[in-house]
């Protein structure tokens, strides 16, 4: 059943069947702490780097009009590449401060959310995707779909992921196609990925050669 594991009450991950995952090993505990002091650290850095980006942006805006003005069009292409670059790593902040801050499920179109997990690890899922709605926190359910693609993905990731998608007894299920080898963080991964996912009725589990994701469909 959906989401039938209680929240927190297992820090690693299970099969389809609800039993402990045989594919992959235990989750270390010495992993599990080096995640979470990076992730403790996550809400101080996120501030930190916006502060710093923000006198960035201003200064290279400064420079981009002065150099308009003085017509040196190779200078002045050079810094508006530069603030190109520094916008983009102010939306990977933003995507990193939305992480840390606690917020309520919305719904959100099914495509988008996967969309912007594939985007997030870095892999295309050849798949057709089921019409429908899912009721998540967003960016908290997108980071954790993007731990499982990257898992099954393994270190092969310039090729898209097979997987299947579909609308069965009120959830979505997507199934990817692992690949043989996988990342060495697969057990960590797979354990957050959960636990994230359960939280609003939704989950991760390992089958033979694939790992499913339900999601609640609204």
């Amino acid at each position: 059943m959906i989401g039938d594991a209680e929240p927190g009450s297992d820090p690693g991950h299970v099969d389809e069947r609800g039993e402990s995952c045989t594919t992959h090993a235990p989750v270390r505990p010495e992993v599990m702490i080096r995640l979470a002091l990076v992730g403790s650290r996550a809400a101080g850095l996120n501030h930190d780097l916006a502060s710093k980006l923000q006198g960035l942006l201003m200064t290279i805006e400064d420079l981009t009009e002065r150099l308009a003005e003085r017509g040196e069009p190779e200078l002045h292409r050079a810094a508006t590449d530069a603030s190109a670059a520094a916008q983009d790593l102010v939306g990977l902040v933003k995507s990193s401060r939305q992480l840390t801050r606690t917020s309520s499920p919305q719904r959100q179109p099914l495509r988008e959310l996967i969309a912007e997990s594939c985007d997030r690890a870095g892999v295309e899922l050849a798949v057709e995707l089921v019409d429908a709605h899912v009721q998540l926190v967003a960016a908290h359910a997108i980071q954790a779909i993007s731990l499982a693609i990257e898992v099954a993905a393994g270190p092969g990731r310039g090729r898209p992921l097979e997987s299947t998608c579909r609308l069965v007894e009120g959830r979505i299920e997507l199934v990817l196609l692992a690949a043989e080898r996988s990342t060495s963080y697969a057990s960590e991964y797979l354990a957050i990925a959960s636990a994230v996912l359960r939280r609003d009725g939704g989950d991760v589990r390992c089958g033979e050669g694939r790992i499913v994701i339900w999601l609640p469909a609204v």
